[in-house]
């Protein structure tokens, strides 16, 4: 679905109980999340699937078709999510605006996006850099080394190069569907390795 400039994707999560934390498990994404109130792990269920859907509008990969009518794995319920997102809402900046606010020249950012510290994706035909890797290279303070970029930096932020693509024209409706505006800044979305026994949602 099309609203305005931005991409309207439905795509279905599982909620359970474990312990003291609500368990979030995509059906079409990889990776799970949590949250201590239902609320707060649908709304990291949100941001997680935003987070998988720019990643693969950015390296102009096809999304993966939503799965619909699932039934629960964990012994929770389903739950439907709205995620509205497209490359035009990716925090980004030019190189040279990069380069101005890490404080060095536009040679250093292409060093930078070459060996994998600094993220970039092509959007109506201009190269940015996004802000979550700009971000990220302030927290380690490493953007003047030229080392090669940790394991741990890789899973962060990795070069690419991207386009956007159309979404599946099909418009389905949903029981339990929810949509959340963007957080101005994000919470840290926490990983979790969902288990096979059967939980009872509370």
């Amino acid at each position: 679905m099309i609203k305005g400039t931005e991409m309207l994707y439905l795509y279905e999560v599982e909620i359970f109980k474990d312990g003291d934390f609500y368990i979030a498990v995509p059906f079409d994404f990889g990776g799970a999340t949590e949250g201590f109130s239902k609320m707060e792990c649908l709304e990291m269920a949100s941001d997680l699937l935003t987070t998988e859907i720019q990643d693969q509008l950015m390296r102009g990969k096809e999304l993966a078709e939503p799965t619909v009518d699932n039934e629960p794995q964990y012994g929770g319920k389903i739950y439907s999510l709205v995620i509205d997102t497209s490359l035009s809402s990716i925090p980004r900046m030019l190189k040279a605006e990069a380069a101005r606010e890490l404080g060095i020249s536009q040679g250093r950012v292409s060093q930078l996006i070459k060996a994998g510290k600094l993220e970039t994706f092509l959007y109506q035909g201009k190269e940015y850099v996004t802000k979550a890797s700009v971000d990220a290279r302030k927290e380690y303070n490493d953007f003047g080394l030229m080392n090669e970029p940790s394991e741990k930096e890789q899973d962060l932020v990795q070069s690419k190069s991207y386009s956007l693509h159309e979404k599946p024209s099909e418009q389905l409706e949903y029981s339990n569907v929810l949509q959340f505006e963007p957080k101005k800044k994000h919470a840290q979305t926490q990983t979790y390795e969902a288990r096979d026994e059967t939980r009872e949602l509370m």
